[in-house]
């Protein structure tokens, strides 16, 4: 076995803590407050409405759609934002094209009747 040498300078240390200047305990509540932090954030945007109408300054309406973006150094609610996926005129263009987006699929016969959607087997 070879024999180890003492005077191979080794890397630096600071023997007086860790190298990000906190003791562990410091560590760990740092690491809690951080974890209920984006627990809220996710609460918050699960709580949130899956999408948004807005009416903007130009007079016009967007319609957004949920998004979802943790951002540490800000609240909460700053991780929960609605990405715009139209815009429209009015309201009454802006509701129309949401329950497009949201409604079901309805099927007719051939006598225009509702009927039943397609077996998928």
């Amino acid at each position: 076995m070879p024999e180890r040498r003492d005077d191979h300078p080794g890397p630096e240390r600071n023997d007086d803590g860790p190298e990000d200047g906190h003791d562990a305990e410091e560590q760990l509540r740092r690491a809690v407050q951080q974890e209920r932090h984006r627990l809220d954030a996710r609460r918050f945007f699960e709580a949130a409405p899956f999408y948004r109408v807005q009416f903007e300054l130009n007079g016009t309406v967007s319609l957004g759609k949920k998004d979802y973006k943790y951002w540490p150094d800000r609240p909460p609610a700053a991780a929960t934002r609605w990405r715009v996926i139209s815009t429209h005129r009015d309201l009454d263009e802006a509701e129309q094209r949401l329950r497009f987006i949201t409604s079901p699929h309805v099927y007719y016969d051939e006598r225009g009747r509702l009927a039943q959607a397609p077996s998928t087997s």
